[in-house]
């Protein structure tokens, strides 16, 4: 059937583009900060957003910025490793080879 077809032939060939696809789109998801910045209130606040609030007229909390820093490392780096493989096969493969 097509969906067979789909999901057996279709599908495997493509994992590599989607998956390569997938980590780009959450590394700049988590990395946005004017669209959060503008749209979020303030009791949702995202990540880079909350990052800038550690900075002041007066002075800066450089160990909670350090620290929230490597904290907002973290889910970006762990995903990068666990889908390195699918990373650098999706990039190889989509380029133009010749």
């Amino acid at each position: 059937s097509h969906l067979a077809v789909l999901w057996k032939v279709t599908v495997p060939m493509a994992r590599n583009g989607l998956i390569a696809t997938a980590i780009f789109a959450f590394v700049f998801s988590w990395n946005e900060f004017l669209f959060a910045l503008i749209l979020t209130r303030t009791e949702v606040i995202t990540f880079p957003v909350q990052l800038t609030h550690y900075f002041g007229g007066q002075s800066n909390f450089w160990a909670k910025i350090a620290a929230m820093s490597v904290l907002g490392t973290l889910p970006i780096f762990i995903a990068v490793t666990l889908m390195q493989r699918y990373l650098v096969r999706g990039i190889s493969l989509g380029a133009v080879k010749g």
